[in-house]
């Protein structure tokens, strides 16, 4: 099926935001408005007036452009704009000081709050030898183009300030001026996010009957080389870490999970979980939460349908688009041709933390002579509580109670848990010990 999107920006950044959605959508049609300056605002706007009756939604390249159209008119259809990210902060800063030579801890930009700003130079470990001054454009005032660029001068000839905009139109003009200028330009991967946000709440709308959601994960084959010089617990640990994550996402939105052999899981849930979850798919934690280590490639298919037959046939379509692109990716399908997608890991990379904290686990692992197996359903069982009754423990790990004793005492021995108190049976039998572990 496909997607009509208007596009509303300056147009070397509707073009450059084009060229994006070409190389990593299919079937998507862009409607561009081009807006330079206020003089193409009235145009601009009665073109979107226009596009209701053609486009399925309405993407802003900019925060700025969105609140002027928003202020002056009513949509008709689903629109967002592409936010600015700490990492566009980071990449003017870079331009700013590389490319330009300035003085980047003077500096004059709008749009952006002061505290996000001072964040980002904060991170690069200046934030206290910066003198920030923030320009807030009034976008519902005529001629407001025309005082930015008079705030960011006066900022310049007052002690040099370097300005950073996410309006074109300023920019180009106090390069004119002789002023050191960088438009603050957003992240590929935040344009695509915010297109599949938009194109899932575009479906989601027309849709909203659809109340049953099927979500199929399929972890694709092995990556011959990495297992060839990776250990056996290493490889075990990614497939077992992975089931965790699965876990865990299906509780975080009240599902059911099932498993459809060793190498696919299937969880159902309701539209209003899965939705609250993901913010209508602009996040997917369960992506970032996999990482990228490589050993298997995970696929998602997230199907929506009026039941849940039709909800796993549509997972299943979206499961094998994900599949195929060979890397971890997710789709969302609403129909057989209605399909969002990819969803991607965003940079906010966790894998970091992870590898650290698994390689944690082989070590107690190794040192206590447990399976990595048995510590991983162990460690799974801890982020509910940390003490547990030795019953409790042979339950999960799928043993009798002797062989949890013994288990119990090598990671004893080792220091890993500890006997705390005893649980009376209610005068029948002998007490429980209650087992604390300290992973």
């Amino acid at each position: 099926m496909n997607y009509n999107l208007g596009l509303v920006g300056h147009p070397d950044v509707n073009k450059r935001i084009g060229r994006i959605i070409e190389e990593n959508f299919d079937n998507i049609t862009l409607y561009p408005v081009d807006i330079v300056d206020e003089g193409d605002l009235f145009r601009g706007m009665k073109r979107i007036k226009r596009l209701g009756g053609a486009c399925n939604g309405i993407l802003y390249t900019a925060r700025d452009i969105h609140y002027i159209c928003n202020n002056r008119l009513d949509h008709s259809i689903v629109n967002t704009y592409i936010e600015s990210t700490k990492g566009d902060i980071f990449k003017a800063i870079f331009s700013g000081s590389y490319h330009k030579g300035a003085d980047i801890r003077k500096l004059s930009v709008d749009t952006l709050s002061y505290k996000r700003v001072w964040e980002a130079f904060s991170d690069l470990g200046i934030g206290e030898e910066c003198n920030i001054k923030i320009i807030k454009p009034a976008y519902t005032d005529s001629g407001f183009v025309e005082k930015a660029i008079a705030e960011h001068y006066n900022n310049y000839k007052y002690d040099g300030s370097f300005c950073i905009t996410q309006i074109t139109a300023v920019r180009d003009a106090l390069i004119k001026k002789g002023v050191g200028a960088v438009l603050l330009e957003t992240d590929r991967d935040e344009v695509i996010k915010r297109i599949n946000n938009l194109i899932s709440k575009s479906f989601s709308v027309k849709d909203d009957d659809q109340d049953q959601v099927a979500i199929t994960i399929t972890l694709s084959n092995l990556n011959e080389n990495i297992v060839l010089n990776d250990s056996q617990h290493s490889v075990i640990l990614e497939y077992n870490r992975i089931m965790e994550e699965v876990f865990w996402f299906a509780e975080r939105v009240d599902g059911a999970y099932c498993t459809n052999g060793n190498k696919s899981y299937t969880i159902f849930c309701n539209r209003k979980s899965i939705e609250y979850e993901t913010s209508h798919f602009s996040r997917l934690e369960l992506l970032d939460s996999i990482g990228e280590k490589q050993v298997v490639y995970v696929g998602i298919g997230v199907g929506y349908g009026r039941s849940f037959k039709e909800a796993i046939k549509h997972s299943v379509i979206a499961n094998i688009r994900a599949v195929d692109e060979k890397r971890n990716s997710a789709y969302v399908a609403y129909g057989t041709e209605k399909i969002a997608g990819p969803f991607l890991p965003s940079n906010e990379m966790k894998n970091h933390k992870t590898t650290v904290f698994d390689a944690r686990l082989e070590q107690i692992a190794k040192r206590s002579a447990v399976s990595i197996n048995t510590i991983y359903k162990i460690n799974s069982a801890l982020k509910k509580t940390n003490t547990y009754t030795s019953a409790e423990v042979a339950q999960i790990m799928g043993v009798t109670r002797r062989s949890a004793n013994r288990i119990l005492e090598k990671l004893e021995r080792e220091g890993f848990v500890e006997g705390v108190t005893m649980k009376s049976n209610g005068g029948r039998g002998r007490p429980s010990r209650i087992i604390r572990f300290m992973f």
